[in-house]
């Protein structure tokens, strides 16, 4: 018993080089549920990476010393019951490998089909310690949306110009997106950004819809007005394409978030601010392709049923406002007709500058 007890103990400290003190706390997020601390997938990870790599060969091992002894010098009913415990052991480690990919599967399964990506993501962090999203908790509240020794970067002096879109003059803007907003502000790549874009400012990730934005893109977003407190910011939107796909049903829902979520902003953080939710852009064909298709149909009907749901919201610091009518992409969408070239990104970004920003 005692030899066991060592090896889980060496066993857990090989697994756990990792692990954060206190004092260098940080927050996760898994899915919509934020503030976690950086510790816990740490830990949980280490648990099940125990589990089934551990335990499985914790288990083989002693049945074969057990078996060894009885072949050394055991007799014929030593060996056979050592042989049978050996079998059972197998079994044992085999269906601890199969009970959690089970597991892993019935989650899967069980989670709608817009939310597969985010509990993907959590099952990730919390199972392998692997791809968490930074999260605000605790007295540290924006430390997950910067770098270590980092301040956010401000507009340097900019103004917007007056115009009868947006009812308040703004200080700043901050543009709220996915993929092609992460394109728009020259990113390299599709990890969390918050900080500069181009003349302003973004809270931005690939790939990203409705079920970020109300968890990690939020939590972003409002700490950034939270550090500035006496700014005035235009907050475009600019997500839904990863949301509405090919069918109605996923349309209505992504209005249905995306109503819900401003409204309630709107009322409460943003009061101050202008809020403008920017029409999804055209694709570079009727229907893109892949295992999440989008359809340039399902994209006119989710940007009509936008601006109908703006409009009826009855809310003056809230505006509807389409960058797709008259934007020119000929020759700068991307080959999988849902992003576009640098050249159709300056498009869009000049687009959104010269249509919402007035």
């Amino acid at each position: 018993m005692k030899k066991r007890i060592f090896l889980l103990i060496l066993l857990f400290l090989i697994f756990s080089p990792n692990l954060v003190n206190a004092a260098d706390l940080e927050y996760v997020a898994c899915g919509n549920a934020e503030g976690i601390p950086a510790a816990v997938p740490q830990l949980i990870s280490i648990v099940y990476t125990l589990l089934i790599v551990a335990t499985p060969i914790i288990l083989i091992i002693f049945s074969i010393v057990a078996l060894l002894k009885a072949l050394t010098g055991g007799s014929a009913d030593d060996i056979n019951k050592a042989k049978n415990k050996l079998i059972k052991k197998f079994i044992a480690a085999a269906l601890v490998f199969f009970v959690a990919g089970i597991g892993k599967f019935v989650i899967m399964k069980a989670a709608d089909a817009s939310e597969k990506d985010s509990v993907s993501a959590c099952l990730e962090c919390m199972l392998y310690n692997s791809g968490c999203q930074p999260s605000t908790g605790g007295d540290d509240a924006y430390k997950a949306t910067t770098r270590p020794g980092e301040s956010v970067p401000q507009e340097p002096g900019s103004t917007q110009p007056s115009g009868n879109s947006n009812p308040v003059k703004a200080d700043s803007t901050i543009f709220v997106g996915d993929s092609r907003t992460v394109g728009m502000c020259q990113y390299g790549d599709a990890q969390l950004h918050v900080g500069q874009c181009r003349d302003y400012l973004t809270v931005c990730q690939g790939g990203m819809g409705y079920n970020w934005f109300k968890g990690t893109g939020l939590t972003s977003l409002n700490n950034l007005l939270r550090q500035n407190p006496d700014t005035v910011y235009n907050i475009v939107i600019l997500l839904g394409v990863n949301d509405i796909s090919n069918t109605k049903n996923y349309a209505d829902a992504a209005v249905s978030e995306y109503i819900s979520i401003i409204e309630t902003q709107a009322k409460s953080n943003w009061k101050n601010h202008n809020v403008i939710f920017a029409s999804v852009t055209k694709l570079g064909g009727a229907q893109t392709g892949g295992s999440w298709p989008v359809s340039q149909s399902n994209i006119n009907y989710f940007n009509g049923q936008m601006r109908s749901k703006i409009a009826s919201l009855g809310l003056s610091n809230v505006s509807y406002c389409d960058i797709d009518s008259g934007l020119n992409l000929d020759g700068k969408i991307a080959s999988d007709l849902i992003h576009y070239t640098s050249e159709g990104y300056t498009a869009m970004y000049n687009q959104v500058v010269n249509k919402c920003l007035k």
